[in-house]
């Protein structure tokens, strides 16, 4: 799957989740903004401030927290099966890419 490099992180990163094959596009049920979902569970979801939450579950989170930590894209909740990414920094597309394949 390819995403226009003319574009800008942001847009990149939502795009690919836009278009990845598994993924359906939704509305969140958290609200009114965008969202993604696999078989009926929602994965990912937008803020109106623009960040990303995605759905990675604690064990998962706790697997990888030094990663996450340290990624200047990423911040985490205390007890929480969700994170948030900053779809604008450019690192973004990147760690999502990586992540993704892991919650499928």
């Amino acid at each position: 799957m390819t995403v226009s490099a003319n574009k800008s992180p942001k847009d990149r990163t939502l795009d690919f989740l836009r278009k990845h094959p598994q993924l359906e596009t939704c509305t969140s049920r958290f609200g009114k903004c965008e969202a993604w979902r696999i078989d009926g569970r929602e994965i990912a979801h937008t803020h109106l401030d623009g960040h990303l939450d995605l759905r990675l579950g604690k064990a998962l989170i706790k697997q990888h927290l030094a990663k996450l930590d340290a990624h200047p894209a990423v911040s985490l909740r205390d007890k929480s099966d969700w994170m948030e990414i900053d779809p604008a920094d450019p690192k973004a597309m990147k760690l999502l890419r990586e992540l993704l394949p892991l919650i499928l």
